[in-house]
Parts: C-alpha cells; sequence; structure tokens
C-alpha cells in the first residue's frame, strides 16, 4: 500500500527538481538584475537603506542577505540568486505544510503540484530580485496565523505574530 502523501511528496520532489535545475542553467543576469547587483555590490549595508541607483527598489532585508551572500561567497550570478533559490525551496515546503493542514492527499497533491509547475514562481526562483521572498513572507505569515488560530491565540502566538509583521516589512514590499 503506498504511504500516505506520496504523490504529493512526488509533487514536493518535481517542484525542488525543476527549481534546483533552473538555478543551474546559470543563464544571463537580465537588465533589472544587473542593475539591481550594481547596486549591492557599490553600496555599503547602510547605503542600501537609501534609495537605490538605476530606478531599483527592494526591500533593504532582502538587500542586505544578497550583499551578505555576495560577500561571503563572492559576486558570480549563482551566488546572486541563492537567496531567491533558497527562499524558492522554503517557500515550496512550507506551501506543501499549509496544503496539508487543509486538504486529503488527493488536494494536497494537486495543490502541490500546482505550485510546483506555476511559470512565475519557477522563473522567480532562479531570479536575482526579491520576487520570492515575497511569496515566502506571504507563506510564512499564513503558516504563523494557522500555529496561532490552533494554539487559540495565546500570548505567545500574538506576540510571534506581530514581532513576524514587524520583521517581514524589511524583507518584502507587499
Amino acid at each position: 500500500m503506498l504511504k500516505k502523501y506520496t504523490f504529493a511528496h512526488a509533487a514536493l520532489g518535481y517542484a525542488l527538481l525543476i527549481r534546483f535545475s533552473l538555478y543551474l542553467t546559470n543563464r544571463a543576469l537580465w537588465l533589472d538584475e544587473i542593475l539591481l547587483a550594481r547596486n549591492i555590490q557599490a553600496k555599503s549595508f547602510s547605503d542600501l537603506l537609501y534609495p537605490l541607483d538605476h530606478s531599483q527598489m527592494a526591500p533593504f532585508g532582502f538587500l542586505a542577505v544578497q550583499k551578505l551572500f555576495m560577500l561571503l561567497f563572492g559576486g558570480s550570478e549563482y551566488i546572486f540568486r541563492l537567496a531567491p533559490f533558497l527562499s524558492s525551496i522554503a517557500a515550496v515546503i512550507i506551501f506543501h505544510a499549509i496544503a496539508k493542514k487543509f486538504m486529503d492527499q488527493n488536494g494536497t497533491f494537486i495543490a502541490t503540484l500546482m505550485f510546483a509547475i506555476c511559470p512565475s514562481l519557477i522563473r522567480y526562483s532562479a531570479e536575482g530580485k526579491q520576487y520570492m521572498f515575497d511569496v515566502l513572507v506571504l507563506l510564512l505569515g499564513i503558516f504563523i496565523a494557522i500555529k496561532a488560530i490552533e494554539k487559540n491565540w495565546s500570548l505567545k502566538h500574538i506576540l510571534l505574530f506581530a514581532l513576524f509583521g514587524g520583521i517581514s516589512i524589511w524583507f518584502s514590499h507587499p
């Protein structure tokens, strides 16, 4: 007999495989990525708090993570896209966990598969822009809210949710 969620786990694995293979293609940066990368490389952490050059915008937390990765690991295109890629992986896993809370195994499989094959989410997983951070922040907010509701909004969970809300604005514009 098949283990519960076997197909949903296959969809989860497929999502990870698609994202990893796109990340490994290491396609050339497009103009918006180049302009953002130039800002991150040229500016100090504190300068990233001010408006960026070349009409670029991104939340400071995203820029700081990008800057940190580039300082620690170098300025290659792989490194520039590493934080969005890791955010994408985390988003897929959290989405799957949320789907399992609300759906049976067939629903979880279909929902996870739809998330896995969404063209925009696939593209953003290997793009040096903040869009996967936006998705991850949204899903983390939903996940924390679900946990808080399950615990009847104890003071601890209310404070956690408030802290998350305060921190999230540094990582996501929406």
